[in-house]
């Protein structure tokens, strides 16, 4: 018995040293060499800002969060990121930058509608999967850089057979966004080099 008692100690220390300082909202432990933060359906309308740094990956599904800021995930050196299923409509200018080790991030099922080309730029060495279908995608011409990003990562892009643009109700990998200057303007428009409607020549 008391041999028995002695090994269940030590299991249990040795699980107890697995679990890892985390926000309130989540649970966090090491599991197979990686340390994740789990903080699945806990309601949460922004990333937790006291992520401990040994923490590799995150999974924020199912929340309300609605924006991705740059000091999110700056303190902390990620290669997996589960943000499906919240509401996020914006993603700040450098949030991925020093991201250098992802391998996995998902954001489908959120209300992004435009992203920069170079978003994601910082993790292009190290990506292997990303997922961006059922976001409300405005395909015109200031989505170019990006449309063409989905289109050069090929594979990466796990889901993207099945992004769609909202705004034209067609397949993001089938557009063709040639874009010109408007007749009389410096802003883009989509496709061809016919004049704006209405635009004549000069009598």
């Amino acid at each position: 018995m008391h041999a028995t008692a002695l090994a269940l100690l030590t299991t249990l220390v040795a699980l107890s040293s697995m679990i890892i300082a985390c926000p309130e909202s989540c649970i966090c432990k090491e599991q197979d060499l990686v340390v994740t933060a789990n903080c699945t359906r806990a309601n949460l309308t922004a990333v937790p800002t006291d992520f401990p740094p040994e923490i590799q990956s995150v999974v924020l599904s199912s929340q309300h969060i609605t924006n991705i800021f740059k000091k999110d995930f700056a303190s902390l050196k990620l290669t997996y990121v589960d943000l499906v299923n919240n509401r996020i409509s914006e993603i700040e200018a450098g949030s991925f930058d020093t991201q250098d080790s992802m391998q996995e991030l998902y954001l489908e099922g959120n209300q992004l509608s435009y992203l920069p080309g170079d978003i994601f730029s910082g993790m292009e060495k190290s990506l292997v999967k990303i997922s961006l279908s059922n976001n409300p995608w405005n395909c015109t011409c200031e989505l170019q850089p990006f449309v063409q990003w989905v289109k050069n990562m090929g594979e990466v892009v796990v889901d993207g057979d099945r992004i769609i643009c909202a705004n034209v109700d067609q397949p993001l990998l089938t557009m063709e966004l040639e874009c010109v200057l408007e007749v009389g303007t410096n802003e883009p428009a989509l496709g061809g080099t016919e004049p704006a409607p209405g635009a004549t020549d000069a009598a």
